[in-house]
Formats: structure tokens, C-alpha cells, sequence
């Protein structure tokens, strides 16, 4: 792998970091503020549609940053074999 394909492969788990952190700010912002208001105001705000898809936001952008990890492990761990392979070969 080329130091630009792992530079493109972190992003991915940069961004998805990135995308959950703002949609966070922005449900505790809009939907559940701190203090006693946020607690009247997102017995209101439970099925607002903008809290709904700011939920359904963090959550697939959990599930994304997750599988991204799980691709970065798989991938390094491919490259890895590759380069002991074929370092093994040139051995012999």
C-alpha cells in the first residue's frame, strides 16, 4: 500500500468520527438541551422529525465507523501477509 491509499484509508473513520460528533452537538442542541428546559423541552422534541434523523445519524455513523475500523484491520492485516510472503520467497 501506498503512503496515499492508507492516507485515504484513515480518512474514513476521521469522517464518520466527525459526521457522529456533530450530529451529537446538534441532538443536544435542538432535542435534549441540559438542565431542567431540556428535560420539558425533549418530552416535546421526542419525534420531532429533525430528532429522529439526527438519531438515526449517529447511529449509522456509528456502524460505519465501526466497520471502517474492522476494514482498516482486515486490509493491514492482508498487506502484512503480502509483504511476508514476500520476504519469505526472496529468503529462499
Amino acid at each position: 500500500m501506498s503512503g496515499k491509499q492508507i492516507m485515504s484509508t484513515m480518512v474514513m473513520p476521521l469522517a464518520f468520527s466527525t459526521l457522529h460528533w456533530c450530529a451529537a452537538q446538534i441532538y443536544m442542541q435542538l432535542c435534549a438541551p441540559p438542565g431542567i428546559y431540556g428535560f420539558v423541552v425533549s418530552f416535546f422534541n421526542v419525534a420531532n422529525p429533525v430528532c429522529s434523523y439526527t438519531l438515526q445519524v449517529m447511529d449509522i455513523s456509528k456502524y460505519f465507523y465501526t466497520q471502517s475500523w474492522i476494514f482498516i484491520g482486515i486490509t493491514s492485516f492482508g498487506a502484512c501477509k503480502h509483504l511476508y510472503e514476500k520476504c519469505a520467497k526472496s529468503m529462499q
